[in-house]
C-alpha cells in the first residue's frame, strides 16, 4: 500500500515559493489522461488551481494551494505527495587541453562532426540563439522541429536551437516574458556543450559538440530566479520532445532525501527513458557533504570543478579540485561527485543582450564543468550509437584520470575525453558506495573478446577482498566483493590484453559516524543590507563526510542576532539559522572540536 504524505519544510526557509505545490498523483493505468483529468477536477474542488502538468517522467500537477486547502488536497485519495516549490540559482578554450578534447575531435573525424545528430536541452536561464558561437553552421532542424511552447518564441529558435521553451509562468515579475537569454548562464553553458568554432574577442573557442542541436529550456529568469515547478515540466518537456542528453547546471544547496525530491525522480525516470542526465555537483564547496540537489539523482552523471592550471597560481596544474566545487558523500545511493571536468577560470559565451557584454565573460563553477560533460556525452553517443544510458555513463567516468583527492572530492578523477571514446569495458555500477558487508559490479566487454583481464584494487585504507582477481572479457562478468572490516576508499582497476585503457572503478567505505570534525556552512551570502535578515544552513560532519546527528552548533553572530535556529525536517543533517544583519557580521561556530568562521558584509 502506497502512503500519503505531505513534504514540509521549517517555516523560516527562504527557498520555497509560497503557496505552489507540485501534486504527484498516484500511479495510474493505461487511460492516464481521462485518469489526470478526474484527479484535476475533484483536487480544484478542494481548493488547488491548477497551473501545468507533467506526464513523460513524474505525473504530477504544478499548482497554487492556499494553506486552509493545504490538508484536504494532500489527504486526497489520487494523491502520493505534495512537495512544496522550491528556489533554484545557476551554479575558455581550456577544455582542448585539459580534457583531451581536441584529441577526442580527432577520433571521430573532425570537430565539424562532434556531436552529429545529438540534440543537447540545456535547462537554464535560456538561450542566445543570435550569439556567433550558437550559428546554425549549415545545420538544419530535423523534421518535427523546430518545437515552442507559444508562438513568441519561434523567433529564438534556428537550425541550431531547435526548442524554445519558457517557464515564466511558475515565477514573478522579473522572470522575463520569452525564452531570450537577458541573464547570460545559460548562452555559457549551451557554448561549452554544443557551440561553434569561431572568433572571440580573446581568441578562436569552440564547444565540444560542435554539431549538436540545442534545447532552450529557461527555467531560470533574468533575475537569476527560478523553482523546481519550472525545473520539473522542463525536464518532463526535454523528455518529451525527445533530447538525447540534458544538463542542468543549476542547483540547491538544501538537498532533500533523494526519495524525497521530486526533480530526482524525474530525472531517474528521464533516464529509464534512455536520457543521458548531466549535472552540476553545485558550488556548496569546499565543505563535505554539499553536493547540491539534483545532483544527488543516484544515476545521473554529477559534475564537479577542477582547475584549469591557467590562473597564475603556483602549483596549479589543472589536477586540483576547485574550492567550491561540491563535495559528497552523497545523501542517497550512489558516490558523488561522479566524475570532473575543468570548472575555474573558462572563458565562453555570454549573452549579447545584457546592457555592457560583449558577449563573452570568464566565469567559474560546476555549471561550466557540467556541459563539458554533457558535450562529450553527444560526441560519444553520436561516435558510438546504439549503447544502453548505463553503458555511456560508465565510459565517461570509468576512464577518468584519478586525482590526488578523495573519491568522495573527486569521483572518479579527470574527464578524458579520448579514453572515453576509446573504452571498451564498461561497469555497473560505475561506482561503490560500500554501506554494507558485500557489493557486487558487472563488468562488460561491448567490443568482443578483450581477452584476459585482471582486477587489481588501488587502495587508500582499507581493500575490498575479490572473490576473482582475472575473468575472460568476452560478454558480461559479474564480480562480487566483500567490504573491507575498516574505513577506505581507493579504485578497482581493470586491465584487458585486447583493451588499451584501464578501467578504474572508485569506491568508498566509510565507518560508523565520528565525532564532528568539520561543518560545512550552505547558502551563506556574502552580502546583505543591514536591518535584512539572511538564512543559511550548517552541516556537523565528521573527516568523511558524514552527519554527526545530535550535533548543535554554537552561533555567536558578530554584528548580527541569531532570531531563529533548528533542524530541517527534510533536509538531512541541516542546522538552519536565520541572523539580523546591523553590521558587518563575523560568525563564529563551533560544534565539539570543530569550527567554522564566516563573515557577512553589511550594504
Amino acid at each position: 500500500m502506497l502512503t500519503r504524505f505531505l513534504v514540509v519544510s521549517l517555516s523560516f526557509c527562504t527557498s520555497l515559493q509560497a503557496g505552489q505545490y507540485i501534486v504527484e498523483l498516484m500511479p495510474i493505468g493505461k487511460n492516464r489522461a481521462a485518469a489526470t483529468a478526474d484527479a484535476e477536477v475533484s483536487l480544484t474542488r478542494r481548493g488547488a488551481k491548477v497551473i501545468e502538468r507533467t506526464h513523460a517522467t513524474v505525473n504530477a500537477l504544478i499548482t497554487e494551494i492556499e494553506d486552509a486547502d493545504l490538508y484536504a488536497v494532500s489527504t486526497h485519495p489520487t494523491v502520493k505527495r505534495v512537495y512544496p516549490v522550491v528556489t533554484y540559482q545557476p551554479a575558455a578554450d581550456v577544455i582542448e587541453t585539459t580534457q583531451a578534447i581536441a584529441q577526442a575531435w580527432d577520433q571521430v573525424g573532425g570537430r565539424d562532426r562532434a556531436g552529429a545528430g545529438i540534440k543537447i536541452g540545456i535547462i537554464d536561464t535560456g538561450v542566445d540563439a543570435t550569439h556567433p558561437g550558437l550559428a546554425a553552421d549549415g545545420l538544419e532542424a530535423p523534421a518535427g522541429y523546430p518545437r515552442v511552447d507559444n508562438a513568441k518564441n519561434r523567433r529564438f529558435t534556428t537550425g541550431k536551437v531547435i526548442v524554445a521553451r519558457s517557464y515564466e509562468r511558475f515565477n514573478g515579475k522579473g522572470f522575463g516574458v520569452d525564452a531570450n537569454d537577458n541573464y547570460g548562464h545559460g548562452t555559457g553553458t549551451a557554448m561549452i556543450a554544443g557551440g561553434v568554432r569561431h572568433e572571440a574577442p580573446e581568441g578562436v573557442i569552440s564547444g565540444v559538440a560542435p554539431r549538436a542541436f540545442i534545447g532552450n529550456y529557461k527555467v531560470i529568469g533574468d533575475d537569476a530566479s527560478g523553482n523546481s515547478a519550472g525545473i520539473l515540466k522542463a525536464i518532463d518537456d526535454a523528455v518529451a520532445d525527445g533530447m538525447d542528453v540534458i544538463n542542468l547546471s543549476l542547483g540547491s544547496a538544501y538537498a532533500p532525501r533523494p526519495e524525497d525530491d521530486v526533480l530526482v525522480q524525474a530525472l531517474e525516470r528521464a533516464i529509464d527513458q534512455g536520457v543521458i542526465v548531466v549535472v552540476a555537483a553545485g558550488n556548496a564547496g569546499p565543505g563535505l557533504n554539499s553536493i547540491s540537489s539534483p545532483g544527488t539523482t543516484p544515476r545521473a552523471i554529477t559534475v564537479g570543478a577542477h582547475t584549469t592550471g591557467n590562473t597564475g597560481n603556483t602549483g596549479n596544474t589543472g589536477n586540483t579540485v576547485a574550492w567550491f566545487s561540491g563535495r559528497g558523500p552523497n545523501l542517497g545511493a550512489g558516490l558523488k561527485p561522479d566524475v570532473m571536468a575543468v570548472g575555474d577560470q573558462f572563458y565562453t559565451a555570454y549573452t549579447t543582450q545584457r546592457v555592457g557584454s560583449n558577449g563573452y565573460k570568464t566565469m567559474a563553477g560546476t555549471s561550466l564543468a557540467a556541459p563539458v560533460v554533457a558535450g562529450m556525452a553527444a560526441m560519444l553517443k553520436a561516435q558510438r550509437p546504439g549503447l544502453t544510458v548505463t553503458q555511456y555513463r560508465s565510459l565517461l567516468i570509468n576512464s577518468a584520470t584519478a586525482l590526488p583527492f578523495k573519491v568522495i572530492e573527486s569521483g572518479a578523477g579527470k574527464l578524458d575525453a579520448l579514453q572515453a571514446l576509446s573504452a571498451t569495458l564498461t561497469a555497473t555500477p560505475a561506482s561503490l558506495k560500500l554501506t554494507d558487508t558485500s557489493a557486487t559490479v558487472t563488468l562488460e566487454s561491448i567490443a568482443g573478446n578483450a581477452g584476459i583481464c585482471t582486477i587489481t584494487v588501488e587502495a587508500k585504507g582499507g581493500a575490498p577482498a575479490l572473490s576473482a582477481t582475472q575473468f575472460v572479457g568476452d560478454g558480461a562478468f559479474t564480480l562480487h566483493l566483500e567490504a573491507p572490516a575498516t574505513a577506505g576508499e581507493g579504485y578497482l582497476g581493470v586491465s584487458c590484453e585486447g583493451a588499451a585503457q584501464k578501467l578504474r572503478i572508485p569506491y568508498w567505505r566509510p565507518e560508523a559516524a565520528r565525532e564532528a570534525d568539520s561543518i560545512t556552512t550552505l547558502e551563506l551570502p556574502r552580502s546583505a543590507p543591514r536591518g535584512a535578515t539572511i538564512d543559511f544552513g550548517l552541516r556537523v560532519v565528521d573527516n568523511q563526510g558524514l552527519v554527526v546527528a545530535g550535533a548543535v552548533p554554537s552561533i555567536n553572530a558578530q554584528g548580527g542576532t541569531v532570531t531563529k535556529a533548528g533542524w530541517s525536517s527534510t533536509v538531512p543533517g541541516l542546522y538552519q539559522v536565520q541572523v539580523r544583519v546591523q553590521s558587518d557580521v563575523t560568525l563564529q561556530v563551533r560544534s565539539g572540536a570543530a569550527t567554522q568562521e564566516a563573515s557577512v558584509r553589511a550594504l
